[in-house]
């Protein structure tokens, strides 16, 4: 007797099954991504760290200024140099717990809100070093300066002078961080290589000695620059170190600022 065959129909996938499909490896390949992501991010705070103790077991006995911003009392910053140099807060700068070792760890740093306010460490000749500087700190930018060509981090530039004498430590208007020193001519400029994401910390470091001068983004160099020295400050007018701002109209920084220290010696590393 002849038995029929019975042949099963191969099921398809819907088009809704196949949208799954799609969605659940997007979200798995997007999870990936975060993860690298934070991955990558992590590794950079941890070299820019790791950066920034170097700088600090090799030029310590040269600060002149160190301002961790963890104790701020009746608006003064105080000074962990050694050498006095306490500072004021000036404006609606003000206290808060995110800082570079994470949120809520027990230490302090300054957010400025890029309206005229800022610290002022006052004319005092220990922060203005002829020889040799350096200059360490973190930020977290919140924007570009997009009303100046930078904001400052820290500032010792006399606007009364032109050309400007000091020194500037900022972030430009495109994300690199910048320096700027007068010297026997007239003034240096000099940039990263790298670009500061927004709402990230970051370290930044200018260094100059022997007539090279060197800037840093998390450790890693930027420019490399000749220049004549020594470094010039003015004379005949006040020359205020401010941090936050330099008072030379729209240079104010949006962000936060923290363990800013300045010594009078270079640090030199690959």
């Amino acid at each position: 007797m002849f038995t029929p065959r019975i042949f099963h129909k191969e099921e398809a996938f819907t088009l809704i099954e196949i949208l799954l499909v799609i969605t659940i490896i997007g979200i798995l390949s997007g999870a990936a991504a975060v993860g690298m992501s934070m991955a990558a991010d992590s590794a950079r705070i941890a070299k820019a760290k790791n950066f920034a103790h170097s700088i600090e077991e090799h030029l310590g006995p040269s600060n002149k200024g160190k301002w961790n911003f963890n104790t701020v009392e009746s608006g003064i910053v105080q000074d962990f140099s050694g050498q006095g140099n306490d500072a004021v807060l000036e404006g609606n700068a003000s206290s808060t717990s995110d800082t570079p070792m994470g949120t809520g760890a027990g230490e302090k740093a300054i957010v400025f809100d890029g309206d005229n306010d800022d610290i002022n460490a006052g004319d005092e000749d220990s922060l203005k070093p002829t020889e040799g500087l350096t200059i360490s700190l973190w930020f977290k930018p919140f924007e570009y300066n997009q009303y100046s060509s930078y904001s400052a981090f820290i500032s010792s530039k006399s606007y009364a002078s032109v050309p400007y004498k000091g020194y500037v430590l900022g972030l430009y208007f495109d994300g690199r961080v910048a320096g700027y020193v007068s010297d026997s001519d007239s003034g240096l400029a000099i940039f990263s290589s790298q670009t500061a994401e927004l709402n990230k910390w970051h370290h930044a470091a200018l260094t100059l000695s022997g007539g090279v001068a060197r800037i840093y983004l998390d450790g890693r160099k930027g420019e490399e620059k000749s220049y004549t020295g020594p470094i010039t400050y003015d004379e005949i007018n006040v020359n205020e170190v401010w941090m936050g701002d330099d008072h030379i109209s729209n240079k104010d920084f949006k962000g936060i600022i923290d363990n800013v220290q300045v010594y009078a010696d270079a640090f030199e590393s690959l």
